[in-house]
C-alpha cells in the first residue's frame, strides 16, 4: 500500500505544485525546498470482511500533510481531485499555521479499501 500511495501522490498535478518533494512520515532536515513539500502516512490498517479465516478487504486510513510558505489552496484542490479519482474516500481536512517553522499546513485524511481477493 505504501508504494501505491506514493505512486498516487506522485501524479503530475500534485508534483508540479510541490518543489520540496513527497516524503513518507517526515521530510529529512537536509532536504531543501523553496515553497512546498508533502508528508504522508498510513494512520491505520484494518482488516475487514473476513471469509472464514481469510481477510477479504484491507481498510486504510491515510493522512497527507502539505507544508508551504504560501497558499496551499491549489495543491490542496489537486490532492483532493487526484486522490478521489484514484478511489480514496475523503474523511476530513483542516488548515493550520505552525509558529515554530513559520509554515502553513493543510492536513487531509482519506479512507481506502483494497480488495485482497
Amino acid at each position: 500500500m505504501r508504494k501505491q500511495l506514493r505512486k498516487d501522490l506522485s501524479d503530475d498535478r500534485i508534483l508540479n505544485k510541490c518543489d520540496g518533494g513527497i516524503h513518507y512520515l517526515h521530510k529529512k532536515e537536509n532536504v531543501q525546498f523553496k515553497n512546498t513539500y508533502i508528508e504522508y502516512e498510513i494512520i491505520e490498517h484494518i482488516g475487514n470482511q473476513y471469509f472464514g479465516d481469510n481477510r477479504g478487504v484491507d481498510e486504510y486510513v491515510i493522512q497527507v500533510d502539505v507544508f508551504t510558505k504560501g497558499s496551499f489552496v491549489e495543491i490542496s484542490e489537486a490532492i483532493l481531485n487526484v486522490m478521489e479519482e484514484k478511489g480514496y474516500l475523503f474523511i476530513n481536512d483542516y488548515d493550520a499555521y505552525e509558529n515554530e517553522t513559520e509554515l502553513y499546513s493543510y492536513k487531509v485524511k482519506f479512507r481506502y479499501y483494497k480488495n485482497r481477493r
